[in-house]
């Protein structure tokens, strides 16, 4: 199975599951639901991930690989590496700088393995980007 592209439409959501369905060991959290409530955050991820040019399988390996070490530190340092040639394009807001549309990115992502189930969506939001930003505060590009 070959995976082109991110998963949009159901066709594309099926071959994706499937995908992730294969290996020994996957990220439930990655598998998509339109009526999940982690789809639209997904789908955030998946268009920064797409606008970096970062391939479906190697986003899938990195998170795979950074999540088996249950470290999150060494969580945040794959994941921002995917993202250490982040262009600067249209989908940024006006004054939004690069570092932080990556640290929201892997935020984001953080979000789906890292969260506290006690706080709220925005609570857990605003907990990973501190944890993002203290983790990559002396990465360079």
């Amino acid at each position: 199975m070959n995976l082109e592209k991110y998963p949009l439409t159901d066709e594309e959501i099926n071959i994706w599951n499937n995908f992730l369905n294969r290996n020994k060991i996957y990220p439930i959290e990655l598998l998509v639901n339109k009526n999940n409530k982690n789809f639209i955050n997904l789908q955030k991820i998946f268009k920064t991930l797409k606008l970096d040019r970062v391939k479906p399988i190697v986003f899938i390996e990195s998170y795979i690989n950074a999540k088996t070490k249950n470290d999150i530190n060494y969580f945040v340092k794959i994941m921002t590496n995917l993202f250490m040639s982040h262009k600067v394009n249209k989908s940024l807001s006006e004054g939004q700088s690069i570092k932080s549309a990556r640290t929201q990115t892997v935020a984001r992502i953080l979000c789906l393995s890292f969260n506290d189930p006690n706080k709220t969506e925005e609570e857990n939001f605003k907990d990973m980007k501190k944890i993002v930003r203290a983790c990559t505060k002396d990465i360079r590009v």
